[in-house]
């Protein structure tokens, strides 16, 4: 009898379970685009017309200040944790003032983010915010 009743239970659970809700969490950056206003805790200056950028889509994210492209698999997991995989990037010749390197940096050191009224944070694992970039919206 008490097999029955744990059996009757487990069943009731899922069959009593919230519909059309899925399990995975809503990715909050899939299809945003959003320009680099800081690096570092410093004001990023563009260096070209177009902005410095960072771009989610698809489970793909890809970045540039304006020379090379950087571009990894992304997962947003948990309370605001997000991990790239391995970056790849091209390889032209980019002058310092680009701040490519230490773009560079940040990016491969990215461990979660916060999304909050068009403002993205995206942190290293001590919690320092690397790269603070504003939404792009589109028109």
């Amino acid at each position: 009898m008490k097999k029955f009743i744990a059996v009757l239970a487990a069943v009731c659970a899922v069959a009593c379970a919230p519909k059309g809700q899925s399990e995975e969490p809503v990715a909050a950056l899939d299809g945003k685009s959003f320009n680099v206003v800081e690096l570092n805790g410093v004001e990023y200056v563009n260096q070209t017309e177009t902005p410095a950028s960072v771009s989610f889509a698809e489970g793909q994210v890809n970045a540039t200040v304006g020379g090379n492209q950087i571009f990894a698999a992304y997962e947003e997991g948990e309370n605001g944790a997000v991990s790239f995989s391995e970056s790849g990037m091209t390889k032209m010749f980019v002058p310092e003032e680009f701040r490519e390197d230490e773009f560079a940096a940040a990016f491969n050191n990215v461990a979660a983010f916060v999304l909050e009224e068009g403002v993205l944070s995206l942190k290293d694992a001590q919690g320092n915010v690397v790269i603070k970039a504003t939404e792009v919206v589109a028109e």
